[in-house]
């Protein structure tokens, strides 16, 4: 495995090991990487030292792939050859996480637009203060929680809602 492809692996691990969403400025230059990209896969290490849990998820990633010393140390004598259709599928599969941390923020971001148009008196925002959360927490949990969106929302599920 060369370097490129542990690099992306480790790098696409720790965004899917996210709890929270990225910062917008992480985001930004993520999108610039992405317009550059396979030329500045190098520059992913440095974008992760900007946000303290996508580094530590893309450390611990990285160290637990298999280094190429370690390969031949368990007796495999031949090496995986890299292609580049591996690190074109790789490529992919970070621009498909890139699109959606992307559209996550943009949603992020039409909410907290939204809250702040309300008054002081909602009820969720009455919610929020009651439970001691900030603005940032409360934007984690529900980035951690839209995984289950499409089936809050599907045709039928209103009749929980007076559960």
């Amino acid at each position: 495995m060369n370097e490129e492809t542990r690099t992306l692996n480790a790098f696409l691990t720790a965004v899917m090991q996210l709890q929270e969403p990225l910062p917008v400025k992480v985001m930004q230059e993520l999108h610039e990487i992405e317009q550059d990209l396979p030329a500045s896969i190098y520059k992913l290490y440095a974008l992760t030292e900007q946000f303290a849990p996508l580094h530590d998820a893309y450390v611990a990633a990285l160290q637990s792939q298999p280094s190429e010393g370690e390969r031949l140390k368990a007796g495999s004598t031949a090496t995986l050859p890299v292609s580049s259709n591996d690190l074109d599928q790789l490529l992919v599969q970070l621009r498909y996480q890139i699109t959606l941390l992307q559209a996550s923020q943009e949603e992020d971001q039409e909410i907290s637009d939204e809250m702040q148009l309300r008054t002081k008196s909602s009820p969720v925002q009455h919610l929020i203060q009651e439970l001691g959360w900030t603005r940032e927490q409360a934007a984690a949990i529900r980035y951690r929680l839209a995984a289950f969106r499409e089936d809050w929302e599907a045709p039928g599920m209103e009749i929980y809602d007076d559960l």
